[in-house]
C-alpha cells in the first residue's frame, strides 16, 4: 500500500504560495504540489508520511515539490528543492529512505538534522547538524524525469546506481557542496545525455536501444572531484540547532490530528511560539508590539500600518485590524 505524503503548515509568514494560493496555517499540500517563498519569508511544514512525522523549513525564495511516490519505491520520500535554503529535521525510520533533489544533488537519509542552500550559480550546499547525509552529484537533466520512469526503467537504474559511486558521506558538524559544472560533467558526451536532450516522446523505447555499459563506464570514469567535506563554524553549529527549537511538532495529538493536545505539549508549544516571534522580529528587522484593542484584548506582533489597517504579523498568523478597534501601543 502507498503511504502518501502530506506537508501541514505550522507556521508561515510574508509570501507563502502553492498553485497560485496564499497558505497559511493549518493549510494542506498533497503530493504534486508546489511550496514558494517569497522575500523575507519562511514556511515551516510537518510532513506526514502515515504516522511518521518530519519537520522542514523553508526560508526566503524557496521552491519546493512534493514528488508522487511509485509503485517500486512506495515507501520512500522524494522532495525536490529548485532554489533557496531549506532546514530538515527527519525522523527516524529504519525501512524509510528520505531524498532531496537539487538541479546538482541528491542527499538520501533516513533520519538526521540538516540543511540544504542553492546558491545563484547553482551550486548545492548540504550543512549536517545531527546524524550523517549521503550526497551525490545527479544532472539537472537526469532529476528532472519523471520519478516512475527513473524507479522502473532498468537502464536508468544502473546509471543511477553508477551515479551513486561519487557520493560522499558528511557526518554531523561538517558541509559539502557541488557545483553545477561538476555535476553536467557526469553524463556530458554520452549517449544518454543526447536522447534526454532530445527528449523525444517515445523516451522509454529510445532508452533501450542505449548501450548502457558503456554509459555506466563513461560516468565511473567521470574525473570531477570529491568535495572535501569542511568543518562547520562552531558559533554557526550552536545558532543553527538553536533554530531547530522553533520547528512546531505535531506533538501531543493523535496521528490523524485528532484529539486533545496534552499539558506538556501545549507548554511546549507556548515556547516554540516565544521563539518564532522572535524569528520574526530576525527577519524583518523590526521588533514586536502589543496593540490594545477597544474590547480590551491584546494583539502582539511585528505591526505594519496599511491605509486604515494594521498589519500584525504572529506565530499564529497575519491579523488585519482596523484603526478604529485600535485604542493604543504598548511595547
Amino acid at each position: 500500500k502507498i503511504e502518501k505524503t502530506k506537508a501541514l503548515v505550522v507556521f508561515s509568514f510574508g509570501s507563502v504560495t502553492s498553485n497560485g494560493k496564499a497558505l497559511k496555517k493549518n493549510d494542506v499540500v498533497n503530493e504534486g504540489g508546489v511550496i514558494l517563498t517569497g522575500k523575507k519569508s519562511i514556511c515551516d511544514v510537518v510532513l506526514i508520511t502515515g504516522k511518521d512525522r518530519s519537520n522542514i523549513r523553508l526560508k526566503s525564495g524557496v521552491k519546493l515539490t512534493i514528488l508522487p511516490k511509485t509503485a517500486e519505491k512506495f515507501k520512500d520520500i522524494f522532495l525536490k528543492q529548485d532554489s533557496g535554503t531549506v532546514l530538515f529535521n527527519v525522523q527516524k525510520k529504519k525501512d524509510r529512505e528520505f531524498n532531496v533533489i537539487t538541479p546538482t544533488s541528491t542527499a538520501g537519509v533516513r533520519g538526521t538534522k540538516f540543511e540544504i542552500s542553492l546558491t545563484g550559480d547553482g551550486s548545492s550546499k548540504l550543512s549536517v547538524f545531527e546524524g550523517k547525509v549521503a550526497f551525490a552529484p545527479i544532472p539537472d537533466e537526469f532529476n528532472n524525469l519523471p520519478r516512475v520512469l527513473i524507479d522502473s526503467d532498468k537502464t536508468l537504474q544502473k546509471v543511477s546506481v553508477s551515479m551513486q559511486s561519487l557520493e560522499v558521506m558528511v557526518d554531523k558538524g561538517f558541509n559539502a557542496q557541488f557545483d553545477l559544472g561538476a555535476a553536467k560533467k557526469i553524463l556530458a558526451g554520452t549517449e544518454l545525455a543526447k536522447v534526454l536532450q532530445e527528449n523525444p516522446q517515445d523516451l522509454a523505447t529510445k532508452l533501450k536501444s542505449i548501450d548502457i555499459d558503456k554509459v555506466v563506464s563513461q560516468v565511473k570514469a567521470v574525473d570531477i572531484p570529491k568535495p572535501s567535506p569542511k568543518a562547520i563554524e562552531e558559533q554557526t553549529f550552536q545558532e543553527k540547532l538553536k533554530e531547530y527549537e522553533e520547528l512546531l511538532e505535531d506533538a501531543g495529538k493523535e496521528p490523524g490530528g485528532e484529539g486533545k493536545e496534552t499539558p506538556e505539549a501545549q507548554n511546549k508549544r507556548e515556547k516554540k511560539r516565544e521563539l518564532l516571534m522572535k524569528r520574526i522580529e530576525k527577519v524583518l528587522d523590526k521588533p514586536a508590539e502589543t496593540l490594545i484593542l477597544t474590547n480590551g484584548k491584546k494583539v502582539k506582533g511585528v505591526i505594519f500600518e496599511e491605509g486604515n489597517s494594521y498589519i500584525v504579523l504572529t506565530p499564529d498568523g497575519k491579523k488585519i485590524l482596523p484603526k478604529e478597534q485600535v485604542k493604543s501601543f504598548s511595547f
